[in-house]
């Protein structure tokens, strides 16, 4: 049993390479299912949570973009909340983009949520069979992942990163 954990909390907590190849590397999901750091971050077109219309990551092309996956009942989410939002309102003027997909979530709790919490920055419906939470091989969430202006995964991060670091993350992807 021991083993089983230590083994579900390294696959949790892995950081994979990157891929090797030309500057607009194909997807690619890691043994371990995640879409992996280094490769392109896997497409999405997805019923905005508020409002009619779409979230689709070609909107934030050339933009440095974080992309968080949560949900209403994620205690661990409610904890990383205010970090969006602090960080939204201090990289506005450096290009920060942020978007929150929700998994395996019902809308209208999710809806709720987001505005108990103050999310001001684009929420997706991850939607029946959530097929963003696939593409990126989200399996628990919080998972976020830090995309560079280039549309590649620079970085992904299990569970609500401390302040620090989420800022180390963030300046990764604020670069040229």
């Amino acid at each position: 049993m021991i083993l089983a954990a230590a083994a579900v909390f390294a696959t949790m907590n892995a950081d994979d390479g990157e891929t090797k190849g030309s500057s607009a590397p194909p997807v690619q999901v890691s043994d371990s299912g995640i879409a992996a750091k280094g490769s392109r971050a896997p497409d999405f077109d997805l019923a905005a949570l508020r409002g009619d219309g779409r979230v689709k990551l070609s909107d934030y092309t050339g933009k440095p973009l974080i992309v968080n996956f949560w949900a209403s009942y994620c205690i661990p989410c409610r904890n990383e909340f205010p970090t969006f939002g602090a960080m939204q309102r201090k990289h506005r003027a450096d290009g920060l983009e942020i978007v929150g997909i929700t998994f395996k979530d019902l809308p209208d709790d999710a809806r709720r949520f987001a505005k108990e919490h103050g999310a001001t920055w684009p929420l997706a419906e991850g939607g029946d069979r959530d097929p963003a939470g696939k593409a990126y091989g989200i399996r628990a969430i919080p998972q976020t992942f830090f995309i560079d202006r280039h549309g590649k995964i620079v970085s992904r991060f299990y569970g609500a990163p401390p302040n620090d670091r989420f800022e180390a993350e963030v300046q990764k992807i604020l670069g040229p």
